[in-house]
């Protein structure tokens, strides 16, 4: 009798999840445009996401939504553009224009601040008899726990005021929001794309750069770990080139994928090897930081962080897990760069497979899972704009 009833328990089970999960489709569709940065933001139950210079939160319980402009009141004519937004805290962005602008807006208390960067404010011209110096602010960005700001500032020096001499860029590491200056560097190149805080702010984050940061010798290396809790730069993989990496959410490993087909993991707070695996791709930590993921040519790899072991393998790209591991996205391409014509949905815990298919092909700029997993959201370029479709996949 037992038994029967332990049967009957499963059967329900089962059959209960099976009626939970339905058939993928399309429930919104959202225009950007073409000016929108290519991803999005899923936090608590919103999505958030730009049109232009207007930042939208959008509730995914109830649909409505909420635009804010940012731009400053000395932009006039100029076409703001939003460069980035962070959640920084509950219900709270950091979003940053190409003025560059900032604007620290809580969507919770309807409040914002503004920061003091704008149009007029944003270049300095510092003249002698000889010499005058040029000092631009092309951006600042946030970091992950709005702890700091990262100032880039181009810097021009003309002979009588008008003939270029010599031109750099510095980068200016502030603390928010005493706006206090704690870290300066000095370079010929430009390393806005080259420079990341880990999600916890333990760590500034270069990727192959030819010196150090303390300019006193000329090894390359294949990362520098800023440490902002004790200010010092940590040199890693010296004359290796990387080709990706991804720092947990907690701030404990560091994935490397590197030009030399191989992937190793790093203890951050030992900096000792955990594991390596021998291919190399894309290289991207799960949400809980069980499992990591290794896109490479045609086939990613999951693996899990505990064991070390291949928990799977998948023929595509672009590959997602929800925040529940309940469900796994990707992309059925040979790599995470070609244009995408359908998604393949898998509910981990039946194995049931579904397909997404698009009415044409699009770049996939960006693909997450809502907190509740009820939707599948992407961000899609094609033809010069950008558009977010959002699939329910759960009642």
């Amino acid at each position: 009798m037992k038994k029967v009833i332990s049967l009957g328990i499963i059967f329900l089970s089962i059959s209960t999840v099976f009626s939970q999960v339905i058939d993928p489709y399309l429930l919104k569709e959202i225009p950007l445009g073409e000016n929108s940065v290519n991803y999005f933001i899923i936090h608590e139950n919103f999505l958030i996401y730009n049109i232009k210079d207007q930042l939208v939160i959008l509730d995914l319980k109830s649909f409505n939504e909420n635009k804010i402009s940012v731009r400053s009141k000395n932009a006039g004519d100029f076409n703001t553009i939003i460069k980035e937004f962070k959640i920084i805290a509950p219900k709270t962005i950091a979003v940053v224009n190409n003025e560059p602008y900032a604007l620290i807006y809580n969507f919770g208390k309807n409040t914002y601040t503004e920061l003091p960067y704008n149009l007029e404010s944003n270049i300095k011209i510092n003249n002698n008899f000889w010499f005058s110096i040029s000092q631009n602010i092309q951006n600042i960005s946030f970091s992950n726990t709005g702890k700091y700001i990262l100032e880039k500032r181009f810097l021009e020096t003309f002979l009588l005021g008008f003939i270029p001499t010599e031109n750099h860029f510095e980068y200016h590491l502030l603390s928010y929001p005493s706006l206090k200056e704690l870290i300066l560097f000095s370079t010929q190149d430009d390393l806005e794309e080259s420079l990341n805080f880990s999600p916890k702010d333990n760590f500034l984050i270069l990727t192959n750069y030819y010196n150090s940061i303390d300019n006193k010798n000329d090894d390359v290396y294949g990362v520098i770990l800023i440490d902002l809790k004790n200010m010092k730069a940590i040199p890693l993989f010296k004359d290796e080139k990387i080709i990706s990496y991804d720092i947990s959410k907690n701030d404990d490993l560091l994935a490397v994928s590197f030009e030399k087909n191989i992937t190793k993991v790093i203890d951050l707070k030992t900096l000792s090897e955990v594991f390596s695996y021998p291919i190399g791709g894309n290289v991207k930590f799960t949400e809980k930081s069980d499992f990591l993921i290794i896109e490479g040519t045609r086939i990613s790899t999951l693996i899990d962080i505990k064991t070390k072991e291949v928990i799977n393998t998948y023929l595509g790209n672009n590959l997602y897990l929800s925040p529940n591991e309940e469900f796994l996205a990707y992309t059925t391409i040979n790599n995470p760069f070609s244009l995408v014509k359908e998604i393949q949905l898998i509910y981990r815990r039946s194995g049931i497979q579904k397909k997404i298919k698009l009415k044409s092909e699009y770049f996939l700029e960006h693909m997450k899972f809502s907190k509740d997993e009820k939707f599948l959201i992407l961000l899609l370029s094609g033809k010069d704009s950008y558009n977010i479709k959002i699939y329910k996949i759960q009642e």
